[in-house]
């Protein structure tokens, strides 16, 4: 049977690389996706290495308000990978039942690495967006040059719209 505890885990590969790129080795994730990693990850480590006896404390609290925060999308993915009755288990993961932990851990996993998937490609295209806008903008500067423009004439004086433009695709640094 496949378990986290064991690293045989469902979505092993997929939750270490979010382990990996989204949560710091101490103190709270800078996402709300790390958040959800992290929390996960403690309660899940707390249920099989200590019986979950730590799972009364209150940082709890800000565990369970990010599960509400996206109990919705949560319940959604659980119905995709076809695990029922997530909330409930959810609430027996939040009272240190081990019985549920890998269930949850995969609705997790699964629906904050689509998340991240979804955030990196849109970061890939944003990237290939600029580089494009970096080739426009050489052009127009090239031309701009070759045919001597100068002062009122030129369409790249920092007065003009596509001066402005130029000069803020050329100041991107990636």
């Amino acid at each position: 049977m496949s378990s986290y505890w064991n690293h045989t885990g469902r979505f092993q590969k997929e939750y270490e690389e979010l382990k990996k790129e989204l949560v710091p080795n101490q103190g709270d994730a800078p996402t709300d996706l790390g958040q959800l990693v992290r929390f996960t990850s403690n309660i899940y480590y707390d249920i099989f290495n200590n019986g979950g006896c730590n799972l009364k404390l209150d940082p709890l609290k800000s565990a369970r308000s990010i599960f509400r925060q996206y109990l919705k999308e949560l319940k959604e993915q659980a119905e995709i990978l076809y695990i029922e009755d997530f909330g409930r288990k959810l609430q027996k993961f939040f009272k240190g039942n081990a019985n549920v932990a890998d269930d949850v851990v995969d609705v997790v996993i699964a629906f904050c690495y689509r998340k991240y998937q979804k955030k990196d490609n849109a970061l890939s295209k944003f990237i290939e967006l600029i580089k494009a806008a970096k080739l426009v903008a050489d052009y127009v500067r090239r031309d701009d040059e070759n045919h001597h423009y100068e002062g009122k004439n030129s369409l790249l004086t920092p007065e003009t719209e596509l001066g402005k433009a130029v000069k803020l695709i050329e100041d991107i640094d990636l």
